[in-house]
């Protein structure tokens, strides 16, 4: 099920004309009315980038509004009733796909029994061929054993069926204080304590825009994080004294051009022959390509070594954030962060700080400081006219980057959706709306680099005509020697130059330093409280779990403080090597028992308790490490069987091969190239959704843990591999 960042509505409509009779309609017939009810904002709810708000049964009906609304003649449903509890799933067969397209080509691709009866054609598949088709009763005659084909029972109507696996009973909870009912088709009834599903992501969880100068805190710590002090000194000292080779060799050029011409500026340079002259300045200028040289290897070797821990930062703290922090912001606010701006610290922020830096100690040389004072001031203050706004538009450049980063990785997401629905145009649309907004700040910002580089060439042509002027105006003055009138004009003409480049370098250096805040600010987030080590967190006893107790009691859950709670007062015990089934509609907060469970939000209320110990004193690394869990969309990673199976290489070829069997995949994994080295596709998109379960299910079976949680498993796994 595919959803995209935006309202209810949008996602129903995906780019249609609204129409409100058959919006309604369509709403209804999806059984979606009484989960907006629940929603704070109706159908204006923001969804969040791929549903991730939403439960997985809401996203499933989501997209069947989705292709109802849209109307055509022949309705694919690759098993949408899969993700819904039965009275919803009842619903949606009887008013949608019986009612509502009554007169419309239905292929409905399930697994669940209950429903195939009344088909007008049945097509049963067996390893990807054609093993019967005919209606039902004819299927029936022919013999097809429905039952062993499709892998699980047929399941009854009736709210009071009971399975039975080996027999033992599985336990359905509920989730009423200490009572524990069994629960069938009927909804769960108002008085229940859990309460609903989070509705809603934090539609403010995008990019926050900064406000105000880089501080100079932002300064030190990007030198801080790539040189200690003495590199810095060092760094710094390397600067001046290259500065100062550099104009000592200037001045001895220039004395050295009026002995030449027996015009001595001072006594001592009559004793200097041409080879003392050749000697000292070629020392010098050894000694200025020596200096260079080690200035220029510091600086980048620091800012690398900046980038790098910059980076590090960054991924650390939001491996660590909690999953609250990571939901309610789309991909592309973490993809700018990683791509756009640690590129720029990478590639652009060190050459414009070398710049920056060393016009710097040129400017403030003595040398240069007294014929330039009333430029500097100038300068100085065209530049803090240019750099409020220079800079505002570079975090508004930045900021409009990331909704095309989420945007592109969302409609490649759901590019067969997309492509499904003919919305190509849509998306393209959408991106080309993004792109122009994200064009226009960059335009914006190239407008005001090219304005300020006009106003400082006009200052600088200025400076150099009047120097020159003067110089002129001064030709009859004795002491105004041909190596002072050029030594002078080629110091303006270099220092105009400077001034320019570097008032540019150092507005462009602000700008850039941009980037440097906004992964800070990224690296500082609190993170989940506890993972290892902590002034709170005990040692829980070796081997545990060992029985697999579970108990909630008292357990209240909320996603943000400003929201309902989605677990109230929950009382539930499970004893070890019990099956126990946690039911109830669509959204009732089935999925926040787990995430009570596994402290990815602590609850709000109350304790969760494992064999007698309170998971909220143990460390997360502890308490995750001892539980296993499939979760209801699979997650498989680009790489090979084996990686996704075993990350850490704890174990060897035969346990993998036993785990594999044990979850009917060996066969499946045997036939591709490589085995247990195949190749798994991003996403595990080689693979069927089923199988990813299954895939994960042996990632599970390896550990050997006391606590199995399946979240959803029935719509992907057949019956006889699950018990």
């Amino acid at each position: 099920s595919w959803s995209f960042s935006g309202t209810v509505r949008e996602n129903v409509l995906f780019g249609g004309v609204y129409n409100e009779e058959k919006y309604r309609k369509v709403l209804h017939v999806c059984a979606l009315q009484k989960d907006l009810q629940l929603f704070p904002n109706g159908d204006a709810t923001v969804v969040g980038e791929r549903g991730v708000s939403l439960s997985g049964g809401q996203k499933a009906r989501i997209n069947l509004a989705r292709a109802l609304y849209r109307e055509a003649d022949i309705y694919l449903l690759d098993d949408p009733l899969s993700a819904v509890d039965t009275a919803v799933a009842k619903h949606i067969y009887e008013k949608c796909i019986r009612g509502y397209l009554r007169d419309k080509t239905v292929l409905l691709v399930t697994h669940q029994l209950q429903y195939i009866a009344d088909a007008h054609q049945i097509v049963v598949l067996r390893e990807g061929r054609q093993q019967a088709i005919g209606t039902y009763q004819e299927l029936v005659n022919l013999g097809i054993d429905f039952i062993n084909t499709c892998g699980e029972k047929r399941e009854d109507n009736s709210p009071d069926t009971t399975q039975v696996t080996k027999n033992k009973p599985i336990r359905r909870v509920s989730g009423t204080g200490s009572k524990q009912t069994v629960q069938g088709d009927h909804e769960l009834r108002e008085d229940n304590h859990i309460v609903g599903e989070k509705p809603q992501i934090n539609a403010s969880g995008g990019e926050q825009q900064t406000m105000g100068s880089v501080t100079a805190g932002v300064y030190w710590l990007y030198a801080r994080s790539g040189a200690g002090i003495l590199t810095l000194t060092i760094i710094i000292g390397a600067n001046v004294l290259t500065q100062l080779l550099f104009n000592g060799s200037d001045y001895l050029l220039s004395l050295w051009t009026d002995s030449e011409q027996h015009l001595y500026q001072h006594e001592w340079v009559r004793g200097l022959s041409r080879r003392a002259m050749i000697i000292t300045f070629g020392a010098l200028m050894a000694g200025l390509l020596a200096v260079s040289l080690i200035r220029t290897a510091l600086f980048f070797s620091s800012c690398m070594r900046a980038s790098v821990t910059l980076h590090n930062r960054l991924l650390n703290s939001l491996m660590r954030a909690p999953i609250a922090f990571i939901d309610d912001r789309p991909i592309g606010v973490l993809l700018n962060r990683f791509a756009r701006d640690i590129g720029l610290v990478d590639d652009l922020l060190p050459v414009t700080a070398f710049d920056a830096l060393q016009i710097g100690v040129q400017l403030v040389a003595p040398v240069t400081l007294a014929p330039t004072a009333a430029l500097a001031v100038i300068f100085y203050c065209l530049r803090r006219y240019y750099i409020p706004s220079a800079r505002a538009v570079k975090r508004l450049e930045a900021s409009a980057r990331s909704p095309l980063y989420s945007h592109l990785s969302n409609t490649m997401y759901g590019l067969a959706t997309v492509r499904a629905f003919g919305a190509e145009t849509t998306c393209a649309d959408m991106f080309d709306g993004l792109q122009d907004g994200h064009t226009g700040a960059w335009f914006l910002f190239l407008s005001a680099i090219r304005w300020f580089g006009i106003a400082l060439d006009v200052l600088c042509w200025l400076y150099v005509g009047s120097v020159t002027g003067y110089m002129t105006a001064q030709s009859d003055n004795p002491s105004m020697t041909a190596s002072v009138v050029g030594l002078t004009v080629s110091t303006a003409l270099s220092l105009s130059g400077v001034f320019q480049w570097g008032v540019r370098q150092s507005a462009e250096l602000e700008s850039q330093m941009t980037s440097v805040e906004r992964v800070d600010e990224y690296s500082h987030i609190a993170p989940e409280p506890n993972l290892k080590t902590g002034p709170e967190v005990r040692s829980p006893p070796k081997g545990w779990p060992r029985e697999g107790v579970i108990e909630f009691r008292d357990v209240s859950l909320r996603y943000s403080p400003s929201d309902p709670p989605v677990l109230n007062n929950l009382n539930v015990r499970i004893n070890g090597g019990e099956k126990v089934d946690i039911v109830g509609r669509t959204g009732v907060g089935k999925s926040s028992l787990i995430t009570a469970l596994f402290r990815l939000i602590p609850p709000t209320g109350g304790a969760v308790f494992i064999d007698g110990v309170d998971t909220g004193a143990v460390s997360l690394a502890a308490l995750r490490g001892g539980l296993s869990i499939i979760p209801q969309d699979p997650v498989l990673f680009a790489g090979t069987v084996r990686l996704n199976m075993d990350p850490s290489g704890d174990y060897g070829d035969n346990r993998l091969w036993e785990a594999l069997d044990a979850v009917c995949l060996k066969e499946r994994v045997l036939a591709m190239a490589g085995a247990l080295d195949a190749r798994v596709s991003e996403g595990g998109d080689n693979f069927s959704v089923g199988q990813r379960q299954l895939l994960c299910l042996a990632r599970a079976l390896l550990r050997h843990n006391r606590i199995l949680v399946l979240d959803e498993p029935k719509p992907n796994q057949q019956n006889k591999f699950k018990q």
